[in-house]
């Protein structure tokens, strides 16, 4: 197991699955979510922006109310940034400030366990690597040429439940 998302105890309810394909299921998950969504951690997350941002800085991660961002320092060039606030998966700079650059952001994130509504969708993805075939492509052939086709921009509804907003990660 190299994942700390879900193991394949938490998928005995919906069959038998192997460290391997539970492992490419949770990155499949997270990759979608854009962010680790359990466990609960401390991380610092560096944020660089190109051009200068006013007041609010959207984070890489999402709050929940049983799993709150909670934004512990912030610093630019390793000098701590004062004047600061957090809301909903958002750091909000006081007064005028405009940042660019990098910003190093210690933040505390994350569900303490895995949400249950995603083990059904984790489970559906092990199933779905050791087939070899992703349920949300679709395939066509005419007896000649057969070719397949996947909206890469489609999300799970239940993952976009966890994903982060506006795909900032």
């Amino acid at each position: 197991m190299t994942n700390t998302l879900a193991n394949p105890s938490d998928l005995v309810e919906f069959g038998t699955f192997s460290d391997t394909l539970v492992d490419a299921a949770v990155e499949s998950v997270r990759r979608e979510a854009d962010w680790h969504i359990a466990p609960r951690r401390t991380e610092t997350i560096r944020l660089v922006s190109r051009a200068a941002l006013h007041g609010e800085v959207p984070l890489p991660t999402r709050s929940f109310p049983d799993a709150p961002v909670d934004v512990v320092s912030v610093a630019r060039a390793g000098v701590p940034v004062t004047g600061w606030d957090q809301a909903d998966g958002v750091l909000l700079l006081g007064g005028r400030r405009a940042w660019s650059g990098r910003l190093d952001v210690t933040l505390t994130h994350g569900f303490a366990k895995c949400p249950a509504e995603l083990l059904p969708v984790i489970a559906q993805r092990a199933t779905a690597a050791r087939s070899q075939r992703d349920p949300r492509t679709s395939s066509f052939s005419n007896g000649v040429v057969q070719m397949s086709f996947r909206d890469a921009n489609q999300r799970d509804p239940v993952v976009a439940q966890y994903a982060v907003i506006g795909g900032v990660a």
